[in-house]
């Protein structure tokens, strides 16, 4: 049973996790904890920080999961969602970012209540915390957590989900070619959903080694004679659980 994510890849994840928060509360403990340290860092922080603060903060699932997703599909049209930021940044630095300064305020809702009253700034606070949550952090969490659970299934449950669910929906396996996933447990579950064709043939072609094209089509057209099935006792000692997958699969019609 082996996870894509491996035990390396948990340490270096982890490690920069509380790295990151080890260096944070380092540098902060002389703070004094004030709004004017929270929003303004102080006021004694680099530009090139400012901007990394303000890159890694607009920087979420979002982006790392669902811009690449959609700039697959759709293509170069979801660069356009950054592009049109450059304006807005643009008139914040150079006409909002001014009267800020003047008169002394670090958000839009404060800004708001200077100009008109409170019932402004409660108004905008709360349309921005629902636009926030609902149209921002739900996404981004739904995002993450798919990323997550990709990284952390095993890998051999996969190829048999896709199998039981075929079978489940259609009684039988698809004719379209599946991906054989190369591990050890998987190839011994698809030996097992390969071995005799009446049980719902299937066959694989062995490439370099690996176990991939496997069709219906191939199995019921007789192709690849040589690769014939070992016997159910030598697949059973890779995998107790192989059982229960031969189970499922007498069930094919």
């Amino acid at each position: 049973m082996e996870g894509i994510l491996s035990t390396p890849d948990f340490i270096v994840f982890f490690g920069i996790l509380f790295g990151v928060m080890a260096v944070g509360l380092w540098v902060g403990r002389n703070d004094g904890g004030s709004a004017q340290d929270y929003f303004l860092a102080g006021k004694d922080t680099p530009w090139w920080a400012v901007a990394g603060s303000i890159f890694g903060s607009n920087v979420s699932s979002n982006h790392m999961a669902g811009f690449m997703a959609i700039g697959f599909t759709a293509g170069f049209v979801i660069s356009h969602f950054e592009i049109t930021a450059i304006a807005g940044l643009l008139l914040l630095c150079y006409f909002f970012l001014p009267v800020y300064r003047k008169l002394h305020v670090y958000t839009l809702s404060d800004y708001l209540n200077r100009r008109f009253d409170d019932r402004s700034r409660v108004a905008y606070t709360a349309i921005a915390l629902t636009i926030i949550v609902l149209v921002m952090m739900l996404p981004a969490f739904y995002l993450g957590s798919r990323a997550v659970n990709i990284l952390l299934v095993d890998k051999s449950e996969i190829l048999q989900a896709q199998y039981a669910s075929q079978m489940e929906n259609t009684g039988k396996i698809s004719s379209e070619p599946l991906e054989a996933l190369n591990s050890s447990e998987a190839t011994a579950r698809t030996e097992v959903l390969r071995m005799w064709e009446q049980y719902g043939p299937i066959h694989l072609a062995k490439k370099n080694g690996d176990f991939t094209e496997a069709s219906y089509n191939d199995a019921y057209k007789g192709l690849y004679p040589e690769k014939a099935p070992p016997s159910f006792e030598e697949v059973k000692k890779q995998s107790p659980s192989i059982e229960d997958d031969w189970r499922l699969l007498k069930k094919v019609e």
